[in-house]
């Protein structure tokens, strides 16, 4: 699909004539009304769409009815620059904060994700760009493998959130950790993240839910939204095609792999996103993102996503 089919297609939907494939919300205005202009994109769902026209990306975000993003690393300002996933644009798309900031648009950024080194050794220069691009989070994606582990790991993780957490207030933003499914196998009859949740200030560190990742390791993301009310503030929402793939602690990042397959656009999977949407709202969340990881055709992939939630 070139892009002025696109166009074509987005008008034909404001008119009436394209008809979105999912209805879930259609008897929960309220739900919609609360999610229109409050529905953002992890850009590690468009590394497609962005690696050819930047600004032309970003206008299609914005003609689907995506109000604002979340970067991911890594940043010029990194400690690390280690690739995880192959040869794609991260950061800030090889701009300053002010020239990432003019490319996007009227799209806000709302988060930043950022790596643990950088959020410890370059806190200063994060939360400048953070500052000047209007970002308000600061979130950790995962837990390096090798610091996960026994209760004493996760006390000494606990530990490094608390710091980071009030360092990020005293720059005028806020800390937020996604877990990625890690830290539900427990250890000596303790689940590590609740453990971690006991041992973190909720005053200084608080959770992003993706609700994909709860759920492919057996957790019910109402259950989590209830027992940690106002500690979830920011939400990836994504779906799962039906899949017996089971989440292996043990091997740490390399199980997410299988996984990474099994992503599909909102409401074309086996997740019941309204009500978790809708608890979600109750107990404080403040920015919902759609994520869809390295989406291969985000112009049909993405745009259903935003359907969904918006129509």
């Amino acid at each position: 699909m070139n892009r002025a089919s696109f166009l074509s297609h987005l008008k034909m939907a404001s008119a009436g004539v394209f008809v979105a494939p999912f209805s879930l919300f259609d008897d929960t205005p309220t739900l919609k009304k609360a999610l229109l202009g409050n529905v953002g994109l992890q850009l590690f769902s468009a590394p497609v769409l962005l690696k050819e026209n930047v600004e032309e990306g970003f206008e299609l975000l914005q003609e689907m009815g995506y109000t604002f993003v979340e970067t991911h690393g890594p940043y010029a300002f990194s400690s690390k620059t280690t690739r995880r996933y192959g040869d794609f644009k991260s950061g800030l798309y090889g701009n300053n904060p002010s020239g990432f900031k003019q490319q996007l648009g009227n799209l806000k950024v709302r988060s930043m994700h950022s790596d643990l080194d950088t959020l410890e050794q370059k806190l200063g220069a994060f939360s400048e760009a953070a500052q000047s691009l209007g970002a308000q989070y600061a979130v950790l994606p995962m837990i390096p493998d090798e610091l996960r582990g026994d209760l004493e790991a996760y006390k000494k993780l606990a530990d490094r959130f608390n710091a980071i957490g009030r360092a990020c207030q005293k720059e005028g933003i806020r800390f937020a950790y996604h877990n990625h499914g890690f830290g539900f196998s427990p250890v000596d009859d303790i689940v590590p993240f609740h453990y971690l949740m006991e041992q973190t200030d909720p005053n200084y560190v608080f959770l992003e839910m993706d609700i994909f990742w709860t759920t492919a390791a057996g957790q019910d993301p109402k259950s989590l939204l209830a027992q940690y009310p106002n500690r979830y503030k920011l939400m990836h929402i994504k779906d799962m095609i039906p899949n017996d793939l089971v989440l292996n602690e043990q091997e740490g990042f390399r199980s997410l792999y299988p996984f990474f397959r099994q992503v599909t656009s909102c409401g074309s999977g086996t997740i019941d996103i309204k009500p978790i949407v809708s608890k979600a709202l109750d107990v404080g969340v403040e920015h919902f993102f759609v994520e869809h990881d390295m989406c291969r055709n985000p112009k049909v992939d993405l745009l259903d996503s935003a359907q969904f939630l918006l129509t």
